[in-house]
């Protein structure tokens, strides 16, 4: 059996917006991640149940004008040996390396321990870095992992962006998606198409991708900039951010 999904997760921006922001973390103006425990619950390993030993989770990385999914682990590798696996909760991690080898993410401050579970029996854990998985084993004792190939280009994008937003933290949001935990956040306001005389925080984003002042105000800079990131992608040219253009942004 393979112990990594046949695609990355399909975790929405709009679904992944309305669980950090019931739960305050801000994406709009720095990188965030957000972690679900158990995301291929009903399609990998025992249906219904978070399975240890594969990539069954999903990790997501959000900011202004970023958005990608990645196959993740969660877990410890196997049960039974009192390794430990992160409660859900909000978590700060920052830039280090993992076992002085290669770039990783460590809890933040350093040493500081996060509440976690031993074999059923609440605790407290350290070292829960996100690093390297491997291909046949997640090479987890109660860390979070990235499945191999996919772990380069994630940590390269959190590393960029957090360098691009000047922050020395980032914000981990974990939570178990095969509870009612993943469904707490209210649903998504319906996705509006933009045009010139709209105002709101759709707008800002749309101003950060597209490297402008976010004031919130679709003025005719905000359209010339839309019109021309529309010609350049091969476009209707109209100055109305649609599907086709959201998508070109990645909004």
């Amino acid at each position: 059996m393979s112990i990594v999904p046949g695609s990355r997760p399909k975790q929405t921006r709009e679904e992944t917006e309305a669980i950090l922001s019931a739960r305050g973390v801000d994406f709009t103006t720095k990188v965030a991640l957000l972690g679900i425990r158990g995301y291929y619950a009903d399609s990998m390993g025992r249906p219904g149940e978070n399975d240890q030993a594969m990539y069954d989770d999903a990790l997501v990385v959000i900011g202004p004008g970023v958005y990608q999914t990645f196959n993740f682990n969660t877990d410890p590798q196997k049960a039974g040996h009192r390794k430990a696996m992160l409660d859900a909760g909000l978590y700060d991690f920052y830039k280090g390396k993992h076992k002085n080898k290669y770039n990783a993410l460590r809890p933040y401050p350093e040493g500081v321990s996060l509440p976690c579970t031993r074999d059923g029996v609440r605790s407290m854990c350290g070292l829960t870095n996100i690093h390297k998985g491997g291909f046949r084993d997640t090479f987890s004792e109660g860390c979070q992992t990235i499945y191999p190939t996919q772990y380069d280009p994630a940590m390269s994008l959190i590393y960029a962006e957090m360098t691009k937003h000047g922050q020395k933290t980032i914000k981990y949001l974990l939570i178990d998606g095969t509870k009612s935990e993943k469904f707490e956040a209210p649903a998504p306001a319906a996705v509006r198409d933009l045009k010139i005389g709209d105002e709101g925080e759709d707008v800002k984003r749309l101003q950060t991708a597209l490297k402008l002042k976010a004031d919130g105000i679709f003025g005719r800079g905000t359209r010339a900039a839309v019109i021309a990131a529309q010609s350049n992608a091969g476009l209707r040219a109209d100055g109305i951010v649609g599907a086709k253009t959201r998508h070109e942004l990645d909004l």
